[in-house]
């Protein structure tokens, strides 16, 4: 819960923030195409990474699957003591 409330206050919070004021700035300076254009390419940009976080974390979990098949087959297969 702590970790939630400090990533929320201290990562989102500020990243909207941030996001917020630059389309203010952005409509306010070139107008609301800029702005739009400025969207757009955020959205874009945090689809392909969510859809990046995604696939690596599959990728990790066949690795910590294969990984664990691995660890507790090689155990049973030695004999430890025993010629």
């Amino acid at each position: 819960m702590i970790d939630l409330l400090h990533d929320f206050m201290f990562r989102f919070l500020p990243t909207i923030v941030d996001l917020i004021s630059s389309a203010v700035v952005l409509t306010y300076l070139f107008g609301p195409y800029m702005t739009f254009t400025v969207a757009a390419t955020v959205i874009v940009f945090y689809w392909l990474t969510f859809k990046a976080m995604f696939q690596k974390r599959e990728l990790r979990r066949s690795w910590l699957d294969a990984f664990h098949e691995e660890y507790y087959q090689c155990p049973s297969q030695v004999s430890i003591g025993r010629p």
